[in-house]
């Protein structure tokens, strides 16, 4: 009795533990996750998704769900579950660099805000200026709005190299938006029309579409009038911007005749900011 006592692998774990071990040995498991395109099956616990997930809790609430035995995540790597499962079981944390943000997706998809804010703040601590126009994109596609603030300041405090990197030519438009409309982005001008036309010809390359002036300006849109061009330096208009295509020719006259006015009769231009950037950053 006392040998079959202690070679039962209940005793002297925690309850975190023991859930632990029954997920690990697949022990009374009466749910499967099938991943990686149906190639891979993961099984756990109803009632440990109950009981750390208000979406999986209402899915497994409902008159039917006694017959839901198979949640499909076709687009979910096997080992991305396994880190999000262990921390519903046990609360820790196996991040990497790798795995970290398919996991904050998870923990959105499920509503599992104490995850939500452990993978949030790994990526804080690691943040880096290899890594922040990554984590950008992710965090505006999560909708993690701490997280992308902190990439925007990160961002406004190292713009120059961010702005300089090939990195930025990949951006999406949304995010090349968010980077272009502050005014505590702490670069040159010059520096901000220059990122903004190599991503313009790097979208004209993935359009399949000629590299002109005029389809950089389309493949820009709206994004356009976010440089602010009546700022830049006097010299760097007239001999980079003024002497191509980006801007029509009324733009150009309008933007001359603000930048040689004097102060108190500076005339409008239209559709560009004549505001500053701060450079609080810098």
């Amino acid at each position: 009795m006392t040998s079959s006592y202690k070679s039962d692998w209940r005793h002297g774990k925690t309850s975190h533990a023991r859930n632990m071990y029954m997920f690990e040995h697949q022990i009374g498991t009466d749910i499967k996750f099938v991943v990686e395109e149906g190639n891979k099956e993961i099984k756990a616990h109803k009632f440990i998704l109950i009981s750390r997930s208000p979406v999986l809790a209402e899915m497994f609430s409902s008159p039917e769900s006694s017959a839901i035995l198979q949640i499909d995540l076709p687009n979910v790597h096997g080992d991305i579950l396994k880190v999000f499962l262990r921390y519903l079981y046990s609360d820790e944390t196996v991040f990497t660099s790798s795995n970290v943000q398919p996991v904050l997706v998870l923990a959105k998809m499920y509503n599992v805000e104490s995850l939500i804010k452990e993978c949030s703040k790994w990526i804080k601590r690691t943040i880096s200026i290899g890594t922040v126009l990554k984590i950008l994109e992710h965090a505006y596609e999560v909708k993690e709005h701490d997280l992308l603030e902190t990439c925007l300041h990160f961002i406004f405090k190292h713009a120059r190299q961010i702005l300089q990197s090939p990195k930025f030519e990949s951006i999406s438009p949304e995010c090349l938006e968010l980077l272009l409309k502050p005014d505590d982005l702490a670069v040159d001008e010059s520096v901000v029309y220059e990122a903004a036309m190599r991503w313009a010809e790097k979208q004209c390359r993935i359009q399949n579409i000629d590299v002109t002036d005029t389809n950089k300006r389309e493949v820009l849109g709206k994004r356009l009038h976010l440089i602010r061009f009546p700022i830049m330096d006097q010299r760097f208009f007239a001999t980079k911007v003024s002497s191509s295509q980006i801007l029509n020719e009324k733009e150009k006259i309008e933007i001359f005749r603000y930048q040689n006015g004097n102060t108190a009769n500076r005339t409008k231009v239209k559709d560009f900011v004549t505001r500053g950037r701060s450079f609080a950053y810098m």
